[in-house]
């Protein structure tokens, strides 16, 4: 099983979704989206976020698209009558967990992270800010970040980890351009 996370950092983009698009099959080759990224890909398997207030708004479009849902509180699953992940972390980023759901989840042997790119910049999101009185991500966050993608590859070592992402800070995964990595499928 290969699953492709494309998560919201600056550098994900229409046509890399486009190609991911062409990729899945909805069997064996599987495609998570993290919070906003789904508005760019809404033919996808899974779409994951952990936010509530996320899930307040783009709940009714989420659920259009006939993708399986998923968040990481068993209260708020209750309420959307969405999935909620079983394990415990002291993590919350949604990428991370996206990327634990197509490991532990999923039971994916391949993952490949597109839009991962974990880096203060000027930009934290290729669709700009989150409205006011949400939280954007800080500095020091990238770091927390990183470090928790890195101790979950360090738990999955059967796992082939890809980063495809067009930029990024997180070094405890192999970089490849995304075409090489869908086509290694």
């Amino acid at each position: 099983m290969q699953v492709c996370v494309l998560a919201s950092g600056p550098s994900m983009c229409q046509s890399d979704a486009a190609r991911v698009s062409d990729w899945r099959n909805g069997t064996n080759r599987l495609a998570i989206a993290v919070n906003n990224t789904f508005l760019l890909m809404p033919i996808v398997d899974a779409i994951f976020a952990t936010d509530r207030r996320w899930w307040g708004r783009y709940y009714p479009q989420a659920k259009a698209t006939g993708a399986q849902l998923w968040c990481q509180t068993p209260k708020l699953s209750d309420q959307l009558n969405i999935n909620a992940t079983e394990w415990t972390s002291d993590s919350g980023n949604s990428g991370e967990r996206a990327l634990r759901l197509a490991a532990e989840g999923f039971q994916a042997t391949r993952i490949i992270l597109i839009g991962f790119d974990m880096e203060d910049s000027a930009q934290k999101h290729w669709h700009g800010p989150h409205p006011k009185g949400w939280p954007n991500p800080e500095p020091s966050h990238f770091v927390l970040w990183r470090n928790w993608i890195g101790r979950l590859v360090a738990t999955h070592p059967n796992i082939d980890w890809v980063n495809a992402s067009r930029q990024t800070a997180l070094e405890c995964i192999p970089r490849i351009d995304l075409e090489t990595a869908l086509c290694l499928s």
